[in-house]
């Protein structure tokens, strides 16, 4: 219920808002366009969406970012619409604290308050602590596209009720 609630897309508008300017999505738009009674509009009319269960989230682009120092490679990003991202982020702003538990305190990928130095520090603590040093180089290019997506949603069934998992 928290989800298809008209303030919180609002509150994920504005948090996708105060972390800057983005790039259009596919239809054109982007969320600095939009003044603040539209924004209000478009998140009364997703809510609308969602509670009737009929929201399908709208067709993607992928761009190739060039990667700096590393001529002719680059990386893809998926760019979304605006009304995908303000539910996308909404989801994220009320599952993020649940999920947060589950994880173990050394997962540090897309956490919050958790970096890459974090990371490092836990482990030169722990490598320290046991007088077990070694080294490693890990890159994680395109994780997410290698990620078992069935496997990772069956697992999550257990955790979230049918309606949240359909979102």
């Amino acid at each position: 219920n928290r989800i298809v609630d008209t303030r919180m897309l609002k509150t994920a508008a504005n948090d996708l808002r105060r972390r800057g300017p983005k790039a259009p999505g596919p239809d054109g738009h982007r969320l600095e366009d939009l003044a603040g009674e539209e924004t209000w509009s478009l998140c009364r009319a997703l809510c609308g969406v969602l509670k009737e269960a009929k929201y399908q989230p709208g067709e993607s682009r992928l761009v190739k970012i060039p990667k700096p120092g590393k001529p002719g490679d680059s990386r893809e990003l998926t760019i979304q619409n605006v009304s995908d991202r303000i539910v996308a982020r909404a989801v994220l702003l009320v599952l993020q604290p649940i999920v947060e538990h589950l994880l173990s305190p050394l997962t540090y990928a897309f956490r919050p308050r958790k970096s890459r130095i974090s990371a490092l520090a836990s482990a030169s603590g722990i490598a320290g602590a046991q007088h077990r040093w070694g080294g490693g180089k890990a890159d994680g290019e395109k994780a997410f596209d290698r990620l078992p997506f069935a496997r990772l949603m069956t697992s999550l069934t257990t955790q979230f009720p049918a309606n949240v998992m359909a979102l």
